[in-house]
């Protein structure tokens, strides 16, 4: 079980969409990453190659085809409640299974704003084509924590906030795969455009702070009552 709840396919540059060189020069859709070829980085590198893979099929059979590329997808889960992904994130905060956060942030985007992307992508035939980003805002880890405090006083009132120095991040790393994974990302903000979908798709994302409130909301409604969606 990874130490953070990581989704090692989260920190991916998602179907190949990867930084731009300049952290101060969001990533767009004409931004592409090359894969590593370093195991640890085996899931991301998957992500890259298929949706490459993707469109050399497309170009080769005539096959129209659209990508949606999201970012680090929060929202509330279905199926089984305690299964592993990139909400561990939040449900490790709630249950206090760290002491603190490392400096790592993610560009969150909603599971269900996801989903309406594709539909848009979908029917919309001006999407033929095209690759679509689906981002919402970046938000620092110690950012998460805080929303959950200020906004969950209750459920979250100690949930850890401090961050933990980098070098303990990199000693852990050491005896962690999942952590090692989060190395690169240690004091890194991505930023991502997603105006093409909002302007070409009329796409309209909900509020990060939503996202993360409805994520615990789910979250600490599980563990209640042991559903198993």
């Amino acid at each position: 079980m990874p130490l953070f709840g990581e989704d090692q396919g989260a920190l991916a540059a998602v179907g190949g969409m990867g930084l731009t060189g300049d952290p101060a020069t969001p990533a767009t859709e004409t931004t592409w990453t090359a894969p590593s070829g370093t195991p640890v980085r085996a899931c991301p590198d998957s992500k890259i190659l298929a949706e490459r893979d993707a469109w050399d099929l497309a170009a080769a059979t005539g096959l129209e085809l659209t990508a949606v590329l999201p970012t680090f997808m929060q929202g509330p889960t279905l199926g089984t409640a305690n299964r592993p992904g990139t909400v561990e994130v939040i449900r490790r905060l709630l249950a206090r299974e760290i002491p603190a956060v490392p400096n790592i942030g993610w560009n969150i985007v909603d599971v269900r704003d996801i989903a309406e992307l594709h539909i848009l992508a979908m029917t919309s035939p001006a999407a033929a084509g095209q690759r679509f980003l689906g981002s919402g805002t970046f938000l620092w880890y110690r950012d998460i924590a805080r929303i959950l405090r200020e906004k969950l006083p209750n459920e979250a009132a100690k949930v850890p906030v401090r961050t933990m120095p980098d070098l303990v991040v990199k000693l852990l790393a050491r005896r962690n795969p999942q952590l090692a994974l989060l190395l690169p990302e240690l004091g890194r903000t991505r930023l991502v455009d997603s105006g093409k979908a909002r302007t070409q798709l009329g796409w309209h994302p909900r509020p990060t702070e939503q996202t993360i409130i409805d994520t615990a909301t789910a979250l600490i409604a599980d563990s209640r009552t042991g559903r198993a969606a």
